[in-house]
């Protein structure tokens, strides 16, 4: 969203709504963010830019949107029938308090495309399965796949 920022205060704005929170890995639209740009001394991207004034981002995986819905739906998978347990339950669930990515995901059909009013949301959801994540035992040092918030 352009609302007039310098790269400088987007950085501040970011570090301010994360807090104190340990941040692992931010994902930026790979369109958008390794889009060239050319300056004076070169061509760079935004993703460049950034990491320029110390926030770093990696590209979104680059595959087409039902790709990233079809990971959706298969963490949210399981079979209702069956009692729930480690082997049939979803293996993701989203926070009670994200109520903007629980309406989007309520309402969100694709239909209409690229210029649905929730679709940057469902985006979020999709780079976050797309990145394949993982948990990351601190106390030991051992990366899992799996885990949660």
């Amino acid at each position: 969203i352009p609302w007039g920022f310098s790269l400088q205060k987007y950085k501040e704005v970011i570090e301010d709504l994360e807090g104190e929170e340990e941040i692992f890995l931010r994902i930026m639209d790979s369109r958008f963010g390794s889009s060239p740009t050319a300056t004076k001394s070169g061509v760079t991207t935004l993703i460049d830019q950034m990491a320029d004034i110390g926030m770093y981002f990696e590209p979104s995986v680059g595959v087409r949107i039902e790709e990233g819905v079809t990971l959706i739906n298969d963490m949210l998978d399981y079979n209702p029938e069956q009692p729930i347990d480690f082997t049939n339950c979803p293996k993701l669930y989203v926070h009670k308090d994200c109520k903007n990515l629980r309406f989007a995901m309520s309402i969100w059909t694709g239909r209409d495309g690229k210029t649905s009013a929730t679709k940057d949301w469902i985006d979020l959801l999709r780079y976050y399965c797309l990145s394949a994540p993982m948990h990351i035992d601190a106390s030991q040092g051992v990366i899992r796949q799996g885990g949660g918030y």
